[in-house]
């Protein structure tokens, strides 16, 4: 069966996605000016594609939709491989990515998001393997997941807003006491004067 004019859509989205979130993340390590912008909007059009894909209308099994899942040796696919499999994966792969949004933003959540996608995503490709099939999208969707689970929220922070201790100090603060209001209200109100400045 051809592509739907949805597929085709998502999967000039993902083309583009891909560098936004790649440059943006480079240019945000390096206190470029947009990146920020960039790393959201790549994040979000990442999350978007992944979840909508998810819910595409399912195929018969054997028609196609195994394309997703990357590599095959399995000679007969079965309703998991075809169908399931490429529906968690696409929800949990979206989780992986707005955990990452959230996490670089210092967002509450992040971390936990993270745990919850990319644990699912590793379960899943654990028994892809067993059933000789392995999806790309999900081998590289598991390696960043990890990757920034193993990165610090204090570590992120120090390292994008390097140019501002003022406000690399709140927000340390406020990671150390996320119910305090007042912490993550002094967060955003530098941020609001940060951003009048810039417009003075």
């Amino acid at each position: 069966m051809g592509e739907s004019t949805l597929e085709k859509v998502l999967v000039v989205l993902e083309k583009v996605a891909w560098p936004f979130a790649l440059f943006g993340f480079i240019g945000k390590w390096n206190l470029l000016d947009g990146a920020d912008g960039l790393l959201l909007l790549g994040l979000t059009n990442l999350s978007l594609v992944y979840l909508v894909r998810a819910f595409l209308p399912d195929e018969p099994v054997g028609d196609g939709v195994a394309e997703y899942t990357g590599i095959s040796t399995s000679p007969e696919p079965t309703f998991w491989q075809e169908v399931m499999s490429p529906k968690i994966l696409g929800i949990s792969s979206a989780l992986v990515f707005v955990g990452i949004e959230f996490k670089a933003k210092a967002w509450d959540g992040g971390t936990y998001m993270l745990l919850a996608g990319t644990g699912t995503v590793v379960l899943v490709i654990l028994l892809q393997a067993l059933q000789q099939r392995l999806s790309q999208r999900a081998l590289l969707t598991a390696v960043l997941g990890a990757s920034m689970l193993y990165v610090t929220p204090e570590t992120l922070v120090r390292q994008f807003h390097q140019d501002d201790p003022v406000l690399v100090e709140k927000m340390l603060h406020q990671l150390a006491h996320p119910q305090d209001k007042a912490a993550a209200a002094a967060v955003t109100q530098h941020e609001r004067q940060k951003r009048l400045a810039r417009y003075e």
